[in-house]
């Protein structure tokens, strides 16, 4: 069957080739383009996809805003007074019965009970026998504030005020206290008696 396929095809190729060599193709006549060819014609355009260019957003920088300062009245500087150097300090208490024989855990404690800052320079601070004085350095004493001054300890957070003496200073039996300020004045006074 295949072998008549091809002969077939191999006849129909011979005349067909023998019908044009016989039988030349008419002369091509040229035509001129008028309103009724086109009419037979139909020639459908359609328009090229023009590319769309795409965008692409570049991010842009938000503006922070900025503070204006606002102008404002320059402060007048107000003098703060200083430490005065007399005022109300006043003995509180007098722990006279130490621990040991040289007790040195007895103190007299003073409080500021001013509204203003004191400064204790120079002030002094004795017994009844005046025997053992305790001149004041330079300190500022807070309104409110409690100081101790110990016959032979630092506490500081009492303001380390110490004697520094190796012997007890307040007498058991009953004793004064005497505070006076850096002009000699006395500012307070504290007995007491077992």
């Amino acid at each position: 069957m295949r072998k008549t396929i091809y002969f077939l095809t191999g006849v129909f190729l011979l005349l067909a080739t023998y019908s044009l060599l016989t039988n030349p193709p008419p002369p091509t006549i040229a035509l001129q383009a008028t309103p009724t060819v086109a009419r037979y014609l139909p020639l459908i355009r359609r328009p090229l996809p023009t590319p769309t260019p795409t965008f692409t957003r570049t991010p842009t920088r938000t503006p922070t805003p900025t503070r204006t300062p606002t102008p404002s009245r320059t402060p007048t500087r107000t003098p703060t007074p200083g430490p005065v150097p007399s005022g109300n300090v006043q003995i509180t208490f007098i722990f006279y019965d130490g621990a040991g024989q040289n007790e040195p855990d007895e103190y007299v404690q003073i409080q500021n009970q001013d509204s203003v800052a004191i400064q204790l320079q120079n002030w002094t601070l004795r017994d009844n026998a005046a025997v053992q004085i305790f001149t004041f350095p330079s300190f500022v004493i807070q309104p409110g504030q409690s100081c101790r001054v110990y016959t032979n300890q630092v506490w500081p957070q009492w303001c380390s005020f110490s004697y520094g003496s190796g012997s007890a200073i307040w007498n058991n039996t009953g004793d004064c206290a005497y505070l006076r300020n850096s002009s000699g004045t006395l500012i307070d006074t504290y007995c007491y008696s077992p």
